[in-house]
């Protein structure tokens, strides 16, 4: 309620405008959720266009979110490509629906409410959408994760479709677990920048939340408390700042790490396919396919 004041007119009613606030944060919740409903979709039933194409992706694969939550919520020991499809247009038309209700009502409240035009929803807008960058980023993640899941199972699929041996299956799973690490890793360092930044953005060191301090109120001289003031919010801020560095100092050389694991072993592979017999060698679609994933 303080934030929204700040930012709108006193002259309005404030129990109003929060309720229009909360109608904007359902209807953009539901509109970052079903984003990613859409691509449970799109990756069930389309080809996948990939930033690096892998052949033969034409297959229909469900993620395994949507199965996982059929089971949960319909108890159905019967999950095919057909019920899946069922279940995530059902879904998609309950949260359409929603939004469409919540719509209707922000409309009517919006009709009503004297002095209320763009500028002032744009105001509101623009709010919420901060509050919800946390949301956002949350569900980037996981649209990142199904898509890498997928092209996973379809190179998976095109490099089985090669007919390899038991020692070209084996170096083809244990390069696909350093990779799997080596883009979660990645996945993390740049999930964790985004949810520093907004943690910063949206947890400001405020004036009024430090001089309610009972050691700082107690001092008279308001010159000392100033004074004090100033640096115990430098501290403060210093301390946080520290923090935040070594969050990241860890996240970058748990990247690394990854990193050299998986270009070593790309280089004991590479030698491999020079020195090692024949059958302990990939061939070359296969080799291609590696260096493609």
């Amino acid at each position: 309620e303080k934030k929204l004041r700040t930012i709108l007119p006193s002259t309005m009613n404030l129990d109003e405008l929060r309720d229009i606030a909360i109608l904007m944060h359902k209807i953009m919740s539901i509109d970052i959720v079903q984003s990613l409903w859409i691509v449970y979709r799109k990756y069930g039933v389309e080809k996948i266009q990939s930033k690096r194409p892998i052949n033969e992706s034409d297959t229909k694969i469900w993620p395994k979110e949507v199965s996982s939550l059929m089971g949960q919520l319909k108890n159905d020991n019967i999950i095919d490509e057909s019920s899946c499809l069922v279940f995530v247009n059902q879904c998609l038309q309950e949260l359409y629906n929603k939004k469409e209700n919540y719509r209707r009502e922000l409309n009517v409240k919006t009709s009503r409410l004297s002095g209320y035009n763009r500028s002032i929803e744009y105001t509101i807008e623009k709010f919420v959408q901060q509050v919800l960058q946390s949301l956002h980023i949350e569900i980037n993640e996981h649209i990142a994760t199904v898509q890498y899941h997928y092209t996973d199972i379809i190179f998976q699929q095109t490099y089985f479709a090669q007919n390899p041996n038991a020692n070209q299956i084996q170096l083809m799973k244990h390069i696909c677990k350093l990779k799997y690490s080596q883009e979660m890793t990645k996945c993390e360092v740049k999930l964790l920048k985004e949810k520093i930044s907004l943690h910063l953005i949206s947890h400001r060191f405020e004036h009024e939340s430090i001089i309610k301090l009972s050691w700082i109120k107690s001092i008279r001289e308001s010159r000392t408390r100033q004074e004090l003031y100033k640096q115990y919010k430098n501290v403060a801020e210093q301390a946080r700042s520290n923090m935040m560095i070594a969050y990241m100092e860890c996240a970058e050389g748990q990247k690394q790490q990854y990193q050299k694991h998986y270009d070593v072993a790309m280089k004991e592979l590479h030698d491999i396919q020079k020195m090692h017999p024949s059958n302990q060698q990939l061939t070359e679609t296969m080799w291609n396919l590696i260096q493609k994933r």
